[in-house]
């Protein structure tokens, strides 16, 4: 039996060390090389992974799951939960391929089959491509980026830092071309509700427990990410 934890320690120890440049074209040699499990559906596509699988774990660890690669429009923390989950969706998928009725021993009596791990697999493929996809971003976008980093770096950085980030936000009440109005605004308007929160729960007389404000923070970042991907491709 594994767990989802000891998979990710076991995978994570053959990550590969960063280098931006040249993980940029090993995620390219990895989309190459899932082509043809992707080309695919039903159990040809599970019998395709499991034939490549040694194949995709090799090209899918090339490149680092912790530093972005170059040109991403994501930060490295973004970056790395979407690259660990694919690690572990390749290590899954290794280890399904070698059992005979293709069936992975989880805690108790759950189990996952081949199946079941090829359809995370594609989903964790689709998201670390999707993350890795270069963007050109709007200037408030981009300027957002640095306050946000440097609150998440140092809370008492928030009193001198939020005033930035929200002259930053407000330069993106227009969605980019191809991006639905809706879900922009309403994303936008979420990011700046938490950074609105923070100001009076870091700066004002009654502070905050710092669990409460780190949680926020976390939030301002993932939202704010999940912001920038909405941003089409380049």
């Amino acid at each position: 039996m594994i767990t989802r934890a000891l998979v990710l320690v076991l995978a994570l120890a053959r990550v590969a060390q960063a280098d931006p440049a040249k993980d940029r074209a090993a995620l390219g040699e990895f989309g190459a090389a899932y082509r043809a499990t992707a080309a695919l559906s039903g159990a040809a596509r599970t019998d395709q992974a499991c034939v490549d699988a040694a194949k995709l774990n090799a090209a899918g660890t090339a490149f680092s799951s912790e530093t972005a690669p170059a040109d991403a429009p994501v930060d490295n923390e973004t970056w790395a939960s979407a690259a660990g989950s694919l690690v572990v969706a390749l290590h899954e998928l290794t280890q399904v391929c070698k059992t005979p009725d293709r069936k992975l021993r989880l805690l108790g009596p759950d189990v996952k089959t081949a199946d079941q791990v090829v359809a995370e697999l594609d989903k964790a493929v689709q998201r670390v491509m999707n993350t890795a996809r270069p963007r050109t971003l709007p200037a408030g976008l981009k300027a957002a980026r640095a306050p946000i980093a440097a609150m998440r770096s140092s809370s008492k950085s928030i009193c001198t830092q939020q005033p930035k980030l929200m002259k930053a936000l407000a330069q993106v009440k227009q969605p980019p071309a191809g991006v639905a109005a809706p879900a922009w605004n309403e994303l936008v308007q979420t990011v700046k509700n938490i950074a609105d929160d923070l100001r009076p729960g870091a700066c004002g007389k009654h502070r905050a427990a710092d669990e409460q404000i780190g949680s926020a923070l976390n939030e301002l970042h993932d939202h704010f990410y999940e912001l920038v991907l909405l941003v089409p491709p380049r």
